[in-house]
């Protein structure tokens, strides 16, 4: 019962609040009740499971994996995880790996968590996610692009020490960026330069004017550029400033907060294109709003 939730009666106070709101679909107002959000997803190949950028926001953020990250799985039919990526210990991006972990029993963890992180027991094997690692999934190649070992023990923010990984297929990349802010992203520009190109990029830090400095921009160069953040978060990302710059240099900018969840698929194939699609715009079967389209 809702009624005896604090949470979901806050989420429903809000749902009610927005949904008379032009355009506004179910799975926006879902967003209003998030203080700030990041991607929920899993990457999987043909036989292959890794579930990357894990994290919630919020003051509930060590529910959420229970509440929002093992449901996803079950729908999505995983019942087991090859590995998990903690991209850095920030709340939003490690909150909920405890009850995702338990839930799914993933053979390892990659990281940038301190040594003395008691999360490093999540799983059987802890690997440090550092610049050079690489593996490959029925074809389809991921590589650690950042930090460097150097990054772990300097003086830096933590954003800065983000597990930065891009993911390859024959058709097409995207470049998992987490919070990465101006000192990783011009180190990352002048260790990887072009191996940064992919058709996809996940917007560094939500959007924020700290991240997507030009020459970053320039040199992943992407066709799509989604950003994660949750609807009229506090921070107000993603800032106007950065949707203009890679709208400039021809990207599309899809946004969570305005699209909803986003699936992304990238080809076996170099003919075919890569594709971006809005899980919102498919109408299921309770909703009484109109198909929009195939």
């Amino acid at each position: 019962d809702p009624d005896n939730d604090a949470r979901f009666r806050h989420y429903w106070e809000r749902y009610h609040q927005v949904m008379g709101r032009r355009g506004v679909t179910p799975e926006m107002a879902k967003a209003a009740v998030r203080r700030s959000a990041t991607t929920i997803g899993a990457l999987t190949s043909t036989r292959s499971q890794l579930y990357p950028q894990l994290g919630y926001g919020g003051d509930v953020s060590r529910f959420r994996g229970s509440r929002v990250g093992v449901p996803h799985l079950r729908g999505e039919g995983i019942r087991r995880l090859d590995g998990i990526v903690i991209t850095h210990a920030d709340d939003d991006h490690a909150g909920g790996v405890a009850s995702l972990s338990a839930s799914r029993h993933p053979a390892w963890l990659l990281s940038t968590l301190p040594a003395s992180d008691e999360r490093h027991g999540l799983a059987p094997v802890s690997v440090p996610c550092l610049s050079g690692t690489r593996w490959e999934w029925d074809g389809v190649a991921f590589e650690v692009l950042h930090p460097a070992a150097g990054a772990m023990g300097d003086r830096r923010r933590e954003n800065d020490r983000s597990c930065v990984i891009r993911v390859a297929a024959q058709g097409g990349a995207a470049l998992l960026a987490a919070d990465i802010e101006r000192r990783a992203e011009v180190e990352i520009v002048a260790r990887a330069g072009d191996g940064l190109r992919s058709q996809v990029l996940v917007v560094p830090h939500h959007g924020s004017r700290s991240s997507s400095t030009p020459a970053f921009v320039d040199a992943v160069s992407p066709s799509v550029a989604i950003v994660s953040a949750g609807w009229r978060n506090r921070f107000r990302q993603p800032s106007p400033e950065v949707v203009a710059r890679y709208r400039s240099r021809g990207a599309s900018v899809l946004r969570t907060d305005l699209h909803g969840a986003l699936r992304v698929a990238l080809p076996g194939d170099p003919g075919v294109e890569v594709s971006v699609r809005a899980e919102a715009a498919r109408r299921r079967y309770w909703s009484d709003r109109s198909a929009q389209g195939p």
